[in-house]
């Protein structure tokens, strides 16, 4: 017997309760497209060497429900060559826009100069966060006014209240009109030779800087103005061509980030080892606004991932073990050093004994001092752009024994560690707790072996209840996507699906992230799409609604 809507709906509510559960709402939202993580000004996400959406369009043939935002494109289709783009009516026609990380009062903006000639009338200047750009060609759309304010008004034959982008004028010889390019924090600079002086009399310039990031326009005339090739009296919407050039940037540090762009923020961006474009990683940068420190963010999280232990023993006063998990480390860009006791980005538990208290444990690090329990601890890089150095790790104190097994192309060393007093830890640290520190050796790791051909589509049956709606006893199945691929799945809607009783399907990320649910997309029966925003293995969890008992063939393709 199936349950009225009624009741299915105050089941859904009753979710919201239950966090502690795991029971996340099946309305969470889905990934935007391909690659959705888009740069952070200079910054860029991490991408596969191989070819990646060129336009708005082709994210939207990824994903038909992609909504306007920002999407990471690649110029020509090559994954060397990322850059951030706004995405606008993806719902009708996408078209693709330019963020300018670069804006204020004196940026970006284009000016008429009010003059004698304009009927008393105030300056006319028109302030661009974004500017339409061809993804294919690069040329800017100097007209096309959708992200801009203006301010001003003045009289040239008709009312002029705006101007096209990357303009300066003026009309009576007085003080010149002003305009400025500044395309710092994108991936592109200004094609040399783009700008000229029109009109009556006219004359000005245009002072390209900043690796030519940045063009100062400035003109005056009879009635004159500086701007694109092309350009005809360039206010109200009148457009020309503006041709830009890819730029490929290779900050080595966040200190180079934060040269380049003064106003970059703490975030995620893409450093290359020694500025070697062959060599790219991805760092969260803090204290942006001060001193920039280069962090790695570890994509393996958890309990028995990335964490030290200091195992309790009888002679630490009857504490509890002590275990630091940590979700980023500090390292050094240039050395590829990974600072052991730097626990900004860490969080602690338990507490013992050691003469003082011990409350926290330094990176790569296993400890134990009874010959007891062995501390234990776990080093996993997979998902970054690097391995452990080998022999990095060595049992010291007092009858100290204790191994680290190195696996995974040396991107995961689990370690253990007892004594009298003892510990497994890197070369050089001295008990590895409370933020002691020591400088343990990474290497960047070349691309690994390609995973196994997975197949593109694919079925599994099951037979289900009391799954309390797909949250256990349920049927699992994994199936490895790459990031941007996208998964369809279902009772219902996919060629072989099928289904009897009211089946529920949940979808989880490679961290075990709950990703996406349904419930009802057929009548009783399911069907989810999903773009991967990470790749690894997701897994399909099959079960029924509420208690009910259900049964059925799930068919996916992968496309």
């Amino acid at each position: 017997m199936y349950a009225p809507r009624w009741k299915k709906l105050m089941f859904a509510a009753s979710l919201a309760v239950l966090p502690a559960c795991g029971l996340e709402d099946p309305k969470s939202p889905e990934a935007k497209g391909l690659d959705p993580q888009a740069p952070t000004e200079l910054g860029q996400t991490r991408a596969a060497l191989t070819t990646g959406p060129a336009s708005c369009q082709d994210i939207k043939n990824a994903n038909p429900s992609a909504a306007d935002g920002e999407y990471v494109l690649f110029h020509g289709g090559d994954r060397s060559k990322p850059w951030s783009a706004w995405c606008r009516n993806m719902a009708g026609t996408p078209a693709e826009y330019l963020s300018l990380p670069s804006t204020g009062s004196s940026l970006n903006f284009s000016q008429y100069t009010a003059g004698v000639n304009n009927g008393g009338g105030t300056d006319v200047r028109t302030l661009f966060t974004k500017v339409r750009i061809d993804p294919t060609t690069l040329r800017v759309s100097t007209g096309d006014q959708t992200f801009s304010t203006s301010s001003g008004l003045l009289w040239h034959g008709d009312a002029v209240t705006s101007m096209s982008y990357a303009a300066a004028m003026n009309c009576d010889f007085g003080n010149p009109g002003l305009g400025n390019v500044d395309l710092r924090g994108t991936s592109f600079a200004v094609a040399p030779n783009e700008f000229v002086a029109v009109g009556y009399y006219a004359s000005g310039g245009a002072t390209y800087s900043s690796n030519n990031q940045v063009v100062d326009l400035w003109n005056r005339g009879e009635c004159g103005w500086m701007s694109v090739q092309g350009a005809d009296h360039p206010f109200n919407g009148r457009d020309a061509q503006l041709q830009l050039q890819y730029r490929q940037s290779t900050p080595a540090s966040c200190q180079d980030i934060k040269t380049a762009l003064p106003s970059a923020a703490d975030g995620e961006y893409v450093l290359y080892v020694n500025g070697d474009a062959a060599k790219p990683w991805e760092a969260w940068c803090r204290n942006m606004a001060g001193t920039p420190a280069e962090y790695l963010s570890l994509p393996s999280t958890g309990s028995s991932l990335n964490f030290s232990q200091y195992t309790a023993g009888v002679n630490n006063g009857g504490g509890t073990n002590v275990r630091t998990l940590f979700t980023k480390v500090r390292i050094d860009p240039a050395t590829l050093r990974v600072s052991t006791g730097d626990q900004t980005f860490s969080t602690s538990s338990g507490l013992l004994w050691h003469g003082d208290a011990v409350t926290s444990m330094s990176y790569a690090a296993a400890m134990n001092c009874d010959f007891g329990n062995p501390g234990v601890g776990n080093v996993d890089l997979r998902g970054t752009s690097f391995a452990v150095a080998t022999n990095q790790f060595v049992a010291v104190g007092s009858y100290p024994s204790g191994g680290a097994t190195y696996s995974a192309n040396n991107q995961v060393v689990d370690l253990w560690g007892r004594g009298d007093c003892g510990w497994m830890s890197v070369q050089g640290a001295d008990h590895p707790f409370n933020g002691r520190s020591a400088q343990l050796q990474l290497e960047y790791a070349s691309a690994p072996p390609a995973p196994p051909a997975q197949p593109t589509s694919g079925s599994f049956n099951f037979n289900a209840s009391n799954t309390n709606s797909a949250t256990q006893n349920t049927t699992p199945f994994d199936v490895t996507l790459t990031a941007g691929q996208t998964l369809s799945f279902g009772t219902c809607s996919v060629n072989g699906a099928s289904g009897s009783g009211d089946t529920y399907l949940r979808l989880y990320a490679p961290d075990g992230t709950h990703v996406t649910a349904n419930d009802d997309a057929c009548g009783y029966l399911s069907f989810v799409g999903y773009t991967a925003t990470q790749s690894g293995t997701y897994r399909i969890q099959a079960g029924c609604y509420s208690s009910s008992s259900c049964s059925g063939t799930v068919a996916f393709t992968i496309q």
